[in-house]
């Protein structure tokens, strides 16, 4: 340790215990003075931490939990609200929600806790949990679907998901895998189908006024 770190203070506690602070990260300037290569320090020191991390220790379970839970507290406030005025709720996730009336002006903004109007919609195929197209009136869509790759669908197939009921297949990155001649650069794909899910969603939505917010998390 004396030989890649600062040592900033040190006590003897027994015989062959001691107390130790020290700088946690290696030192450019000790490591040359000890004839060491800073940059396989460094490398190793990395590579260390890496394989020694089973879990996050500096996590607080109780604090991500209780922002998961204040976070769906204040979008069902946000639901009650849409809904005394009238409007429809097709779609909600932890920070957005796809409805078709203009949310109250004290809840725009960019501070935390409000929302921004991130789209509007011509029309929208919700098929389950974070799988849906948006068709947008500009005419471009956006596409979310959990586990796979976004990019590699069209609203068609959500269209093929929603009406005859069916799952699509696509692609999705699992690992890399070795080539022949050129280890590990290869990549692995898998098709992976999409469920029609059962849930309660709007399956299908073209409402006039529909618009997606989504918090703006400032």
């Amino acid at each position: 340790m004396v030989s890649t770190r600062v040592v900033c203070d040190h006590k003897t506690l027994s015989d062959n215990k001691f107390l130790i602070t020290y700088m946690p990260r290696p030192s450019k300037e000790i490591c040359t003075t000890h004839g060491l290569d800073y940059d396989k320090v460094i490398k190793q020191d990395f590579k260390s931490d890496v394989e020694s991390l089973s879990n996050f220790s500096d996590i607080s379970i109780a604090a991500s939990a209780a922002i998961t839970a204040y976070a769906r507290i204040h979008m069902s406030s946000i639901k009650i609200d849409i809904l005394n005025k009238g409007g429809n709720i097709y779609y909600m996730d932890t920070d957005s929600i796809v409805c078709d009336v203009e949310l109250e002006a004290d809840l725009i903004g960019i501070e935390l806790g409000k929302f921004k109007l991130e789209h509007l919609v011509e029309k929208a195929y919700f098929i389950s949990n974070k799988t849906y197209c948006l068709i947008l009136k500009n005419g471009d869509f956006a596409i979310k679907s959990k586990g796979v790759f976004s990019k590699d669908l069209i609203p068609f197939e959500f269209k093929t998901m929603h009406y005859n009921n069916t799952n699509i297949k696509t692609s999705l990155h699992l690992s890399p895998v070795p080539t022949s001649g050129d280890r590990g650069k290869g990549v692995w794909f898998f098709l992976r189908s999409i469920p029609k899910s059962s849930s309660s969603f709007f399956r299908e939505a073209y409402p006039e006024k529909l618009r997606q917010w989504t918090s703006s998390g400032k």
